[in-house]
């Protein structure tokens, strides 16, 4: 099996703060990743139809954001149709979606 290149040509994350009495503690989960999602579909074109997965990074999932965020978050965001992986690997878990959406493109 060949793999495929993948080259990273944008990246954006979402605004974070101190947890809990931070400026952000009154703002949803879904809130604040729909601007996200938002901005990939007006950045690139159509980049919802031509998404078919939302690989998200988010760290101690509890409470709202406790199930699968990145499933909720593009239904929440009218992204239909498209599945979500939600990661949690405290810190690293951004860089962990990046790699995880880098393997599963290399490999078809």
């Amino acid at each position: 099996m060949r793999l495929q290149n993948v080259s990273i040509f944008g990246a954006f994350r979402t605004p974070r703060t101190k947890a809990y009495k931070g400026a952000l503690s009154d703002v949803s989960p879904l809130d604040l990743i729909k601007p996200l999602l938002d901005h990939i579909d007006r950045q690139f074109v159509q980049g919802k139809k031509l998404c078919s997965h939302i690989i998200l990074g988010c760290v101690t999932q509890t409470a709202e954001q406790g199930g699968n965020i990145a499933q909720l978050a593009a239904e929440y965001s009218s992204w239909n149709n498209i599945s979500g992986t939600t990661l949690n690997h405290f810190c690293c878990s951004g860089l962990d979606a990046v790699s995880n959406a880098s393997c599963r493109i290399e490999t078809g």
